[in-house]
């Protein structure tokens, strides 16, 4: 099996080689919480940035599409760093690696990564490794779970909205949601309806949800100038993205067929 995967790399048919991808070994010898807290630094400094007049009408600003960029980044990473291991063993424990650093950022309330893992683990190519999952811990499977129950798409983030609005202190949301809020705001009020006093009262909640969480404050995490040269983000392009989930279904077929 491990040949195969060999054939795949030898031949160069990766179209994206810009993820860094850490040997298993250091991979897990890194605490999930310094991961955690090392995601958590990027995705906070980029929130940060997103000036309030790139929200207020799609498309979106550059700083919005630098947070989709951390986003899809991080997913892809995952979804690399599972896949790179040949053994059955080595994948289940990366994926329970990864859990724990979802839990580390839920500790951290950095609900951006969290999205981009669980995007990662529920993504097709890391779904259909059944076998790899069957030596997944209960413990590790009950997380996955209730991540998966946390921040589900059901009722429009209904979970997570509930979740959230108890969240005191720092803390790093899911844009997507306030896109998808923005997006079907202007869906049923255009900018061209008569009566616009809806669509700016319904846009004035999200931008007072979007400063709340603005000026939130983790300087007293420590930067670990490594980790952060493996988890470098890299802006793909919609055909780079495309072209990458295909390859990574096709590898993970010659993983487990």
């Amino acid at each position: 099996m491990a040949s195969k995967v060999w054939y795949f790399l030898k031949r160069k048919i990766n179209p994206v080689p810009r993820i860094k991808i850490p040997v298993a070994a250091f991979f897990m010898d890194v605490s999930p919480k310094i991961y955690a807290e090392q995601l958590t630094i990027v995705d906070a400094d980029i929130f940060e940035r997103i000036r309030l007049a790139e929200l207020l009408y799609p498309p979106f600003g550059p700083v919005v599409d630098d947070t989709i960029a951390r986003f899809n980044h991080v997913k892809m990473w995952c979804v690399r760093t599972i896949l790179y291991q040949s053994c059955q063993t080595k994948r289940s424990d990366i994926i329970s690696h990864f859990l724990k650093i979802a839990t580390e950022l839920h500790h951290l309330k950095n609900f951006n990564s969290m999205m981009a893992i669980l995007s990662a683990l529920e993504s097709a190519p890391i779904q259909r490794l059944t076998n790899t999952w069957s030596l997944v811990s209960k413990s590790q499977k009950q997380t996955y779970d209730n991540l998966s129950e946390l921040l589900s798409w059901e009722g429009n983030f209904r979970c997570l909205r509930d979740h959230m609005s108890t969240v005191k202190g720092p803390c790093v949301p899911y844009l997507g949601l306030y896109m998808n809020d923005i997006i079907g705001i202007y869906a049923d009020h255009p900018l061209n309806e008569i009566n616009n006093s809806v669509r700016l009262d319904e846009m004035e909640k999200v931008i007072k949800s979007v400063l709340l969480y603005q000026g939130s404050n983790y300087s007293h995490l420590r930067i670990w100038p490594n980790i952060q040269n493996l988890l470098e983000t890299y802006q793909f392009s919609k055909k780079e993205l495309s072209a990458m989930e295909k390859f990574n279904l096709r590898w993970s077929k010659t993983l487990e067929e």
